[in-house]
């Protein structure tokens, strides 16, 4: 029996079904360099040019 449930892409420019491994190293580098929180380090990546829908921001904080 083959299961259903689809998991969400994680954003439109990355087609796997969960978030990429880059995102870890990107958010300890902006923490190695200031002191940092979420809503912060999701504007960092923003200005890197990577862009998230709403509900995939959580993977933000399930990372941290």
């Amino acid at each position: 029996m083959e299961s259903q449930i689809k998991i969400k892409g994680w954003c439109k420019e990355y087609p796997g079904e969960r978030p990429p491994r880059f995102l870890r190293a990107f958010l300890l580098f902006f923490i190695g360099i200031e002191e940092s929180h979420g809503y912060d380090l999701i504007e960092k990546l923003k200005n890197m040019g990577i862009h998230y829908e709403n509900y995939e921001l959580g993977y933000v904080y399930k990372t941290l």
